[in-house]
């Protein structure tokens, strides 16, 4: 009786294979997981700076809702890009924040694949 080390060793490699294939497979899964993970939270965030901002915009404000403008200032100083903190930071100096509501959301549209527009964001506030 002998043992045909052929049919063996090609077991052996193609086993090697698939497992190597698995932990590369299983690694840019991961990988691509965690990626979309911190595009989605870093999205949430800027939607919620979004809102926080545009909701305050041309109204007397409480101080609930100036505590929510303070946060959302934080939110993009955290996770805004480069101009987007520029923007906050101009804004912050002629208290108008129109450019940087304008740019949030056309990242904000970009990241959610809604097509962009170039209007320019208009408030409606009712009168008390």
């Amino acid at each position: 009786m002998s043992f045909d080390w052929t049919i063996s060793f090609g077991n052996i490699i193609s086993a090697l294979v698939i497992a190597l294939g698995w932990i590369v497979a299983y690694k840019l899964g991961s990988q691509k997981d965690l990626k979309n993970k911190k595009r989605d939270i870093r999205t949430q965030f800027l939607i919620e700076a979004y809102n926080k901002i545009a909701s305050s915009s041309n109204r007397n404000t409480d101080d609930n809702e100036k505590k929510l403008f303070e946060g959302a200032i934080e939110q993009i100083q955290f996770l805004g890009t480069k101009e987007q903190i520029r923007l906050l930071n101009e804004g912050i100096e002629t208290r108008n924040f129109t450019p940087l509501l304008e740019e949030l959301r056309k990242e904000i549209r970009s990241e959610l694949g809604i097509e962009s527009i170039s209007t320019n964001i208009k408030h409606f506030r009712f009168d008390k």
